[in-house]
């Protein structure tokens, strides 16, 4: 995706950005349509993303700015140039061939971002768990991410603290006088 010559660059790019700073499934990726980005938050320019999670649930998402630039990056440069099939034709990602990408696809961004980064290859997964154990060292109460990432129960967005528990026991362990 991001080898030399790649027509897909700007688009992998923004994939790999979004997954990131949406925290969406992949599933709910490949389903992004343009009319689902909402800025509503004109003042400080905050782009919002509607996504239709597991059984068409839908949540908003803010996007940040990394995510952002590449986005605007993907329709200038790659976007706007595809002829999409009439059915796809409000689809976010597409193919060369103007059709809405696969998951395979986002998988193959992934591996080729990986690769060329000389990073050991992740899965869109790893996106999503690295977005909530950000959010959540980074001080996120744990229900707004349970919302963020749309989970119906808090015990599923849980999961995600346990990496953060276990730094925060090497952290004390490394920090605290009496941990010794």
């Amino acid at each position: 995706s991001f080898r030399l010559g790649n027509p897909h660059k700007y688009r992998d790019r923004a994939i790999c950005e979004l997954l990131y700073s949406a925290g969406a499934r992949t599933s709910e990726l490949v389903e992004i349509k343009i009319t689902d980005f909402l800025n509503l938050d004109k003042e400080n320019e905050l782009l919002l993303l509607k996504l239709f999670g597991k059984g068409k649930k839908e949540r908003i998402v803010p996007i940040g700015n990394l995510a952002k630039i590449a986005l605007q990056e993907y329709l200038i440069n790659e976007r706007k140039l595809i002829k999409a099939k009439p059915k796809n034709s409000n689809h976010l990602f597409l193919s060369i061939r103007g059709n809405r990408i696969s998951r395979q696809v986002v998988d193959l961004a992934i591996r080729d971002a990986c690769e060329f980064a000389h990073l050991k290859p992740v899965s869109a997964h790893t996106f999503r768990h690295t977005f909530a154990t950000h959010l959540l060292e980074g001080g996120a109460d744990i229900r707004a991410v349970q919302e963020l990432l749309g989970h119906a129960s808090v015990t599923t967005t849980q999961i995600y603290t346990n990496v953060t528990i276990d730094k925060l026991r090497e952290n004390y362990a490394i920090a605290h006088p009496r941990a010794r």
